[in-house]
């Protein structure tokens, strides 16, 4: 999926780290105990998904730790992550003050053993 705008830009602008200008990711890894209301948890997502403005992926999933033979454990034993990208940094800032996202993360806090780890970093345009 090409991010509004940035196919049109100039070359040195899509490799750019200057999150104003390309996509910016999110990720927010969480331990939490017991289980997840499912439905409830489909639900948010798909709110998150449908009004929040400049939201470009939404992800969110349990840390499987048999995807494959020998896998590392959990650093700082983190069971899940949310993992979101924007089209750019004023999209994501729009996001952790959405109303959706907040009722999202109220939910999934409330659960949560510790205050989660989280990361964000700009999403350079590659040509692989």
């Amino acid at each position: 999926m090409e991010i509004e705008g940035v196919s049109a830009l100039p070359e040195e602008k899509q490799h750019s780290l200057d999150p104003a200008v390309n996509s910016v990711c999110h990720s927010v890894h969480l331990k939490l105990n017991g289980e997840l209301d499912r439905e409830k948890l489909m639900q948010l997502l798909k709110k998150v998904r449908l009004t929040v403005p400049g939201l470009i992926e939404l992800h969110f999933g349990a840390n499987d730790m048999n995807a494959y033979p020998k896998k590392t454990e959990s650093p700082d034993g983190n069971t899940h992550a949310l993992f979101s990208r924007h089209q750019n940094a004023h999209y994501l800032k729009a996001y952790q003050q959405h109303p959706a996202q907040l009722e999202l993360a109220n939910f999934l806090f409330s659960k949560a053993e510790r205050l989660p780890t989280v990361i964000d970093f700009v999403n350079i345009k590659s040509n692989l």
